[in-house]
């Protein structure tokens, strides 16, 4: 460490400023004395600024765990990495066949992010000190590998889970620009999206709509839809794969088309299956939210949550040869989108 003394004008000290140098900045060194005192400020400024970045950079070590056979999750690592690349900032990688403790410790990283929801249990288990940013799962993936999360005081301060669910008010303002008459809302659920379910009912009660919700199992979910489909206005999915899945969705979307009854899906497959529309946020909306997460940690600033974190990116994607089936009539995918957007601006 070499303290820099600055007089300028022969004026006596004016600023002390104490960081690392390398050879070139010291022989620069040498030679400040005798520059004007406009060239020494600026070059004051210069080496400042680029102590500040070096040092920074030097400090932050990024981790990023993933499965190495997971497309998906190379596909959001590649928009990660490019996100970050437009602000300098590198991150190294270790897939999950070689995340033991031992190695994630070798590596002294500031900050993980993990990308493969199998491996959060094992992550949290170990008990590292290390912040976590946990990606690319849903409420219900958490509720199962995680029964107490975010719930447990110690595993909440350290992990934040990047959810792929959207808020309940962002999907309940949907409802009212896709049908604005519907009241009664069906909402089927199991114990891994209770939590939800409740989130999305206390919001349905600030905006008078009534949110029904059927617990069930994905064993007696067929006995239901009949009953759900005639007394919902509109059918609101949760991410559950227990309840919707390849074998059962033909079924609940013929059931509720049968009673005149649009469903919100939750991915653009479903919603081209036959919903009439949902929210969603692709790849690279997530990993640009997951980036400006990065960047503000980089930058010791907090991260307001309670340890969910909702997608802050999205779209609005519609099925309109369903709703014209339906008989309902709504604007573009892009101005409900900007509606919502715009509704969600502080």
């Amino acid at each position: 460490m070499i303290k820099i003394l600055i007089f300028i004008n022969k004026h006596l000290l004016i600023t002390v400023f104490s960081y690392r140098l390398n050879i070139v900045r010291a022989n620069a060194y040498l030679h400040f004395l005798a520059l004007t005192s406009v060239q020494a400020a600026i070059l004051l400024v210069i080496l400042l600024a680029s102590s500040i970045n070096s040092s920074f950079a030097d400090s932050t070590t990024n981790l990023v765990i993933y499965d190495k056979n997971s497309h998906y999750q190379l596909a959001f690592l590649k928009h990660l990495q490019k996100q970050l690349k437009n602000h300098g900032v590198t991150i190294n990688s270790l897939t999950i066949d070689h995340a033991t403790a031992t190695e994630i410790d070798a590596k002294k990283p500031s900050l993980i992010i993990n990308l493969d929801k199998a491996f959060a249990t094992s992550l949290v288990d170990y008990n590292i000190k290390t912040p976590v940013f946990h990606t690319l799962l849903t409420i219900a993936d958490l509720t199962q590998l995680l029964p107490c999360a975010p719930l447990c005081e110690t595993k909440k301060r350290k992990n934040q889970f990047f959810i792929l669910d959207q808020p309940p008010s962002r999907q309940l303002a949907l409802i009212k620009l896709i049908k604005p008459s519907a009241i009664e809302i069906g909402l089927i659920y199991t114990r891994q999206t209770a939590t939800l379910f409740a989130a999305i009912q206390k919001f349905g009660d600030q905006t008078n709509l009534k949110i029904n919700g059927f617990l069930t199992q994905p064993d007696s979910l067929g006995f239901m839809l009949n009953d759900i489909a005639k007394s919902s206005d509109i059918i609101l999915a949760l991410a559950d794969t227990s309840i919707y899945s390849a074998s059962t969705l033909p079924q609940i979307l013929l059931t509720s088309y049968r009673h005149r009854t649009p469903v919100i899906g939750f991915s653009k497959g479903f919603i081209t299956a036959g919903a009439v529309a949902g929210v969603t946020s692709n790849l690279e909306q997530l990993a640009q939210h997951l980036a400006e997460k990065i960047l503000e940690k980089r930058a010791n600033k907090p991260i307001m949550s309670n340890g969910i974190v909702f997608p802050k990116y999205f779209n609005i994607l519609s099925n309109r040869r369903v709703a014209k089936s339906l008989n309902l009539h709504f604007p573009d995918d892009r101005v409900l989108t900007a509606t919502i957007k715009s509704d969600e601006l502080p």
